[in-house]
Formats: C-alpha cells, sequence, structure tokens
C-alpha cells in the first residue's frame, strides 16, 4: 500500500470510509444541527464574542460559529440561520465524500450491510490476508 506521500508502506492497511443514502446522511445533519441549536450554540458563539473573539477569528469561521454570528448581528433571522447551518454542513459532506473517492484503495462499507459495519470491514481484512478474524 501508499502512503499519502507516495511511498510504500511498510504496513498492511485499509482505509475505510463509512457510507449511507444520501437522503439518511441529510436527516441526520438537520438532526444534529437542532440538538446543537437546542443545546445552547447561540449561547456558547455570545460567550466567545463577549470573550472578545470576533467573526474575522480562524476559529469562528467554521459552520455554525459563522451563521450564528451573523445572527447575532442582525443580518438573518435564527430560523434562517439553522437553515443556513444545515445548507453548508450537507455541501461540506458532500465535499467529503467526493474527496474520499478521489483517494486511492479506499473501501466504502454502507453503515446499513447486513454484515454490520464493523462485519463488513472484518471481512474485508480477512479476504485481503490482514486478519484472520480472530
Amino acid at each position: 500500500n501508499e502512503a499519502c506521500s507516495g511511498r510504500i508502506s511498510p504496513y498492511d492497511f485499509c482505509y475505510f470510509v463509512l457510507t449511507d443514502e444520501r437522503s439518511r446522511i441529510y436527516e441526520r445533519i438537520d438532526i444534529r444541527v437542532d440538538m446543537m441549536v437546542d443545546s445552547g450554540l447561540e449561547g456558547e458563539v455570545r460567550m466567545l464574542l463577549g470573550r472578545g473573539l470576533t467573526k474575522d477569528n480562524v476559529s469562528m469561521h467554521g459552520i455554525g460559529y459563522k451563521e450564528m454570528i451573523e445572527y447575532i448581528e442582525g443580518r438573518c433571522t435564527l430560523d434562517e440561520a439553522v437553515y443556513k447551518i444545515k445548507l453548508n454542513t450537507r455541501h461540506f459532506a458532500k465535499r467529503q465524500l467526493t474527496w474520499f473517492r478521489r483517494e486511492k484503495d479506499v473501501t466504502f462499507i454502507d453503515i446499513n450491510d447486513e454484515r454490520g459495519p464493523v462485519g463488513a470491514m472484518m471481512e474485508h481484512l480477512k479476504a485481503k490476508g490482514i486478519t484472520d478474524g480472530r
């Protein structure tokens, strides 16, 4: 196997990426964003701003923070901010999958595989002779 640098690795390894149907990924993103908002995302951002951080700090450019700052500054409603967080997270998830598809030697594992994700990974490792499954 080759490492990212193009050198040959002295180790046997497998590179797994867990996947699911896009609609379920998006549904889980929506649920997770709602949980973040319900758990105090706005308060966290207000606290960070109160401690001197600004929208110009790199740490405040993350998904969720930048949209919540727009809301706090009055540039959008809370519903609009939450919508933007969900949309930007979906776009990020799509970019991640695109990036993984370009990687060499990636094995995609469907999390709904009847063997279960770990079972599917173990079967792949056995087939490659990396483990005997014990």
